[in-house]
């Protein structure tokens, strides 16, 4: 494994196919270290996943895939997971979530990754940058 830190970006299905466009803000802040990215020294991208649609239902499926596909030999397992601002993100130190299910989504990526990262691994919010009304997973 390479000295790099591995990041797993996690956002809502909804959003990335939607008005996110890729994700192309959360990619961004990740390359050019801003936003959550901003304390990491080396960080490589190594996966983009989406929650699987309301409410969560396929999240956990998809951290197992993942983690079949990226465990060494291989791949490599994130160092670190960001929930995106499209879930949940942090304004001015409060939690503001962005989707009905941001609690179970968090607590199904920390039960299905402990172990295999280091500690506190996942991280809240990404990029902080767009307009509030960016987020189309306001309800069930």
């Amino acid at each position: 494994m390479s000295g790099k830190e591995k990041v797993l970006i996690v956002g809502c299905q909804k959003t990335m196919i939607g008005p996110c466009v890729a994700c192309s803000r959360c990619i961004e802040a990740l390359n050019n270290k801003a936003g959550q990215f901003a304390n990491l020294q080396d960080p490589e991208l190594i996966g983009l996943l989406d929650c699987g649609d309301c409410p969560g239902v396929a999240i956990n499926a998809r951290l197992n895939e993942f983690k079949f596909w990226n465990a060494p030999p291989m791949g490599d397992l994130p160092t670190h997971i960001f929930v995106g601002d499209c879930i949940r993100k942090s304004e001015g130190g409060k939690v503001v979530d962005n989707c009905p299910y941001a609690e179970k989504i968090v607590q199904t990526i920390k039960g299905k990754m402990s172990g295999t990262m280091a500690p506190e691994p996942v991280k809240i919010g990404t990029h902080g940058m767009g307009p509030k009304t960016t987020f189309m997973n306001k309800g069930p």
